[in-house]
């Protein structure tokens, strides 16, 4: 048998551009393993120059971004559980304008810069049975939160579950969901829940194979519910 390859655990890159535009990437994953398996990242990407406008004006042009994320994945009997979780931040300067345009920039009330900043956590637990007549399953759950510099925040909670079996010859599934977004009153008033049923089956014959399944989506907000029903299905023959 052949031996398997050296595994580095870490990797580093770092530079530099025109513009005084400084890049740093770090990676660090585990060892290899049966059971378990973990590591995380970090990039950075900025810049602190300036540029030159058609007027000749030289003027701020800073950008930045920030991104992170670890992670975790657990290998059990017959399933598996993950985790991640991660951070990034992203800043841009208006720098740019009309300078042929007879409106007045007027800096008391246009905004001279933005950055947004985002978190995000993810669950994930479901089966890994090699043998198709078990029941498989995932269920996933998370949360989602963006914020930007003018206090516009909108946090997303989500939560699915997916089952499939094999009865026979015939496969039988479907999926549930629910996604809560919530925002301040900065962005908008309502706040809303999304939810999502879609069971399906598929029927195999010797040169057929049959789809069919629904998708209903049901939009619950303060201004009242919203449904929608859509029929999917598929047929196929070989020759």
């Amino acid at each position: 048998m052949e031996p398997m390859s050296d595994l580095y655990n870490t990797y580093v890159k770092f530079g530099i551009g025109n513009g005084i535009s400084p890049l740093l990437e770090v990676y660090y994953n585990s060892d290899r393993s049966k059971e378990f398996n973990y590591g995380g990242w970090f990039q950075s990407h900025s810049s602190i120059g300036k540029v030159k406008l058609s007027n000749g004006k030289r003027v701020e042009s800073n950008f930045g971004r920030i991104d992170m994320n670890v992670f975790g994945k657990k290998i059990l009997k017959k399933s598996a559980l993950s985790v991640n979780a991660g951070f990034n931040k992203h800043k841009v300067t208006y720098y740019g304008y009309n300078i042929y345009t007879i409106e007045i920039v007027n800096p008391d009330t246009t905004p001279a810069s933005q950055h947004y900043n985002q978190f995000h956590a993810d669950l994930d637990y479901y089966s890994t049975h090699t043998d198709s007549t078990h029941l498989n399953f995932a269920f996933k759950t998370g949360v989602n939160h963006l914020k930007d510099k003018f206090d516009m925040q909108e946090t997303l909670l989500r939560l699915s579950l997916r089952m499939d079996k094999f009865l026979k010859e015939d496969h039988f599934g479907g999926e549930f969901s629910i996604h809560q977004y919530m925002k301040n009153t900065n962005l908008d008033s309502a706040n809303n829940t999304i939810i999502t049923l879609s069971p399906w089956i598929n029927l195999y014959g010797k040169q057929w194979r049959a789809y069919a399944g629904t998708r209903l989506v049901i939009d619950a907000n303060s201004s009242g519910n919203q449904s929608t029903f859509y029929p999917i299905g598929s047929l196929s023959y070989d020759v």
